[in-house]
């Protein structure tokens, strides 16, 4: 697999690449230590906005791809 050079200098594999960013992304929608999520903002409360359905199908699928690598 091909190396990239980060802005640390450190080489990491484009498949390290797309992990860091599922986990980026998933990590708006999951829960941190105090039970918030960081899609809906400080109050929890979300904008009800229909064309952000999208965004929640990709990250469900990321999460779905990461368990099944996980149990491989």
């Amino acid at each position: 697999m091909t190396s990239s050079l980060t802005h640390s200098g450190r080489k990491i594999t484009l498949g390290q690449i797309v992990g860091d960013l599922s986990h980026r992304m998933m990590n708006f929608f999951l829960r941190d230590s105090n039970g918030c999520r960081a899609v809906f903002g400080d109050n929890g409360a979300g904008i009800g906005a229909s064309h952000q359905t999208g965004w929640t199908g990709l990250v469900a699928k990321l999460i779905q791809q990461q368990e099944e690598h996980h149990a491989e």
